[in-house]
């Protein structure tokens, strides 16, 4: 039976946020980690009370982003990194310190997230469409802030690697004016992947040339920002559709698959020298639960596959060919061994886990990796 649907005049107005308060940052707080990981580290919690204020005349001109030098090109074969919150790039010697420590540690990269799974945005876009939007948090990032907190990272040898969740965004859908998923036979109608009085949401719809457009020009806003590489998130459908409309616009001829290799072609032609990074979880590139992808997302054209194989997200089992693991911390060393060994292929994409700050994790994923230092 499938899920209630809601004319967009009823639910598509902004609903009061239910994002908790910030409770302020430790600016510049420093966490001691083994000694194999660096042990700089930010704490805080993230605003999602995304402003839906449309823009006036004067908000929506666009400013020319700031010129910088284009990051360094890095191979996707050696990035080794940790995660940062935005937070953390708003004091430049923090800052600084951060990356020495990490640098030392042998990290090469860091990963922050700049567009939520919300549809929140982390920094302030000066795109045209960016400014239509206005998905920002109250307290994101200036563009000009976030090109210098990027310099800082490329002068300490610290690549800045930008995530990005593309179609999960309960935000754009509301704003961006053909970019949603509409109900069948209502194309005015916004389709809800659930009751919205029980936490259903709108998406973004991948067919739509207006939805990947907007995506696509947040890319192209950080790599000239100074972005090194892009950790691209998001990228599916939702695994309950019935009675949404997707398949629309010049992409309808498509199935979601192509509709999906699509985008991330359109992005990684951005900047073909440098990595294109493609998160999802580890059943999804494993073949196990491709629902959402319609297809394996390995398969899509990244230079890199980001199996997440974090505890929080592996769930209670994961069958890895022929093995099968009950997730544990004192399992995740032979997880991460098994999956690695089972989707790394000689001409296949570079495999770079998304692993907790583990040592037998870190062992087992090999040269390439990613450790979560997010609370």
């Amino acid at each position: 039976m499938g899920q209630k649907l809601h004319h967009s005049k009823r639910y598509g107005r902004r609903r009061k946020s239910a994002a908790k308060p910030i409770i302020g940052w430790v600016a510049a707080a420093l966490v001691l980690v083994p000694a194999s990981y660096f042990g700089a580290r930010y704490l805080g919690s993230r605003k999602n009370n995304v402003s839906t204020t449309t823009p006036s005349a004067s908000q929506t001109t666009v400013t020319a982003a700031p010129v910088t030098t284009p990051a360094p090109t890095v191979q996707a074969t050696a990035l080794r990194g940790v995660t940062l919150s935005y937070a953390a790039l708003r004091d430049t010697a923090a800052l600084k310190t951060t990356c020495k420590a990490a640098a030392d540690a042998g990290s090469n990269c860091a990963v922050v997230e700049l567009k939520a799974k919300t549809g929140a945005l982390y920094y302030i876009s000066e795109t045209e469409v960016g400014n239509t939007v206005a998905a920002q948090t109250d307290d994101a990032l200036t563009l000009a802030a976030l090109t210098d907190a990027f310099a800082v990272m490329q002068d300490a040898g610290i690549t800045p690697v930008v995530r990005l969740f593309a179609f999960e965004d309960a935000v754009a859908p509301r704003k961006l004016a053909g970019a949603k998923i509409a109900t069948t036979g209502h194309a005015e109608w916004t389709w809800y992947d659930g009751d919205p009085k029980n936490g259903g949401k709108p998406w973004l719809n991948p067919y739509s040339d207006a939805a990947q457009t907007y995506i696509v020009s947040l890319a192209e806003e950080l790599y000239t920002a100074g972005a090194g590489a892009l950790l691209l998130d998001g990228v599916y459908f939702p695994t309950q559709t019935a009675q949404a409309q997707l398949a629309v616009g010049d992409n309808a001829a498509l199935s979601k698959a192509q509709v999906l290799q699509q985008f991330v072609t359109r992005v990684h032609n951005l900047r073909e020298d440098a990595p294109l990074l493609l998160c999802g979880s580890a059943n999804a590139f494993l073949g196990n639960n491709t629902a959402g992808f319609d297809g394996n997302p390995k398969d899509f054209g990244c230079t890199a596959i980001v199996p997440d194989l974090r505890l929080s997200s592996l769930g209670k089992r994961l069958t890895v060919g022929d093995k099968k693991f009950t997730p544990a911390a004192e399992t995740l060393g032979d997880i991460t061994a098994a999956v690695v060994a089972a989707l790394k292929t000689p001409d296949g994409p570079t495999v770079l886990p998304l692993i907790d700050a583990n040592d037998a994790a870190k062992a087992a994923a090999g040269d390439a990796y990613i450790v979560d230092l997010a609370d």
